[in-house]
């Protein structure tokens, strides 16, 4: 699918003829309500990732280019969901038969320092996905009622899917945000592709400049947590050893071989 994707540039909108019955309503009511709002709409990030890799997406992120609070208020209202919040950073999160989407508004985001939560701006769909992590995370789906949906992939996201590399975006990737060093592990293992070799400098870059300590803890937590609930953790455990990243957090945290043999 990757290769004939990167050609055509274009997908069926029957690929959510694999999502659950909550998550076509779901699209299809964003799909509605923005093109008659006449607002532009897309599918982004790990969905994205997930359909070209042929894997049913776990979570449906949205990106609009204006009105993404009341557009997720009108969605609730039509499917008897509830929006659970709404962020400073023009993001709601939506709650539909125990399913959660979030919907959000284009932008781009500053960082006063490492670690620092970041300063958002609304902005074109093409900057909103500049500013993300990876490039494999950096694809959009541009949802009309068009029979073919066009694939939108300013930072070759479909190459390095193709090619099995997860690839950062820019240099300072991992300074402004230390957080995306635990997910380059996690999507390495779970995927089996290999950070590319710029990428693995990078991290090694912020390791040494002790970056990681610049997040709070329950930030690193949670990274951590989620590497736990991955099927293969032990390996991402292992490679974040490797990688020093551990030491690093504190220099007496280690995992025991026996822990990694259970």
């Amino acid at each position: 699918m990757v290769n004939n994707l990167r050609k055509s540039k274009y997908i069926s909108r029957n690929i959510k003829d694999t999502f659950s019955l909550t998550d076509t309503t779901v699209l299809d009511k964003i799909i509605d309500i923005a093109s008659k709002k006449e607002i532009k709409c897309y599918l982004v990030g790990g969905a994205v990732r997930d359909i070209i890799l042929g894997k049913t997406p776990k979570d449906l992120d949205f990106v609009v280019d204006k009105e993404a609070e009341s557009i997720s208020k009108e969605i609730a209202l039509k499917t008897n969901g509830e929006v659970l919040s709404s962020s400073g950073f023009g993001t709601s999160k939506l709650s539909v038969k125990e399913s959660i989407y979030d919907i959000a508004n284009s932008r781009s985001e500053t960082y006063s320092h490492p670690g620092a939560l970041p300063k958002v701006a609304q902005n074109s769909i093409d900057k909103d996905l500049w500013r993300r992590d990876f490039s494999i995370n950096s694809i959009a789906v541009k949802l009309t009622q068009d029979e073919n949906w066009e694939i939108l992939d300013p930072t070759d996201g479909l190459a390095d899917i193709s090619k099995g590399t997860v690839r950062v975006l820019h240099d300072k990737s991992f300074a402004d945000d230390p957080t995306r060093i635990f997910r380059a592990v996690k999507y390495s293992i779970r995927f089996g592709f290999s950070i590319n070799e710029r990428t693995q400098k990078l991290i090694e870059n912020c390791v040494e400049s002790n970056h990681i300590n610049k997040i709070s803890g329950n930030r690193i937590l949670s990274e951590i947590s989620q590497i736990l609930e991955e099927d293969n953790f032990k390996a991402s455990i292992q490679l974040l050893s490797s990688l020093e990243i551990l030491s690093s957090i504190h220099p007496k945290l280690k995992i025991g071989d026996a822990l990694l043999d259970k």
